[in-house]
């Protein structure tokens, strides 16, 4: 799985970081692929986007409908 757009926490120290990594496909959750980021280049993970799986876009879509009958 991709992951892009990465923000790295650098304290601002100049580094060569990627903006987009290849992470392994085991890797299920947020946490999980922030902490495999940050153990892989030694650096906190602020955000990143990544592609979503077959079927979580309908999980993720309930989600918003969960929270827009909560707010409305």
């Amino acid at each position: 799985m991709k992951v892009s757009g990465i923000k790295w926490e650098t304290d601002g120290v100049a580094t060569a970081l990627p903006d987009e990594v290849e992470v392994p496909d085991v890797l299920g959750t947020d946490d999980e692929i922030a902490g495999w980021l940050s153990d892989e280049y030694g650096f906190l993970v602020i955000s990143y986007s990544r592609d979503m799986k077959e079927g979580e876009w309908d999980e993720f879509g309930l989600y918003v409908n969960e929270v827009e009958g909560k707010i409305s």
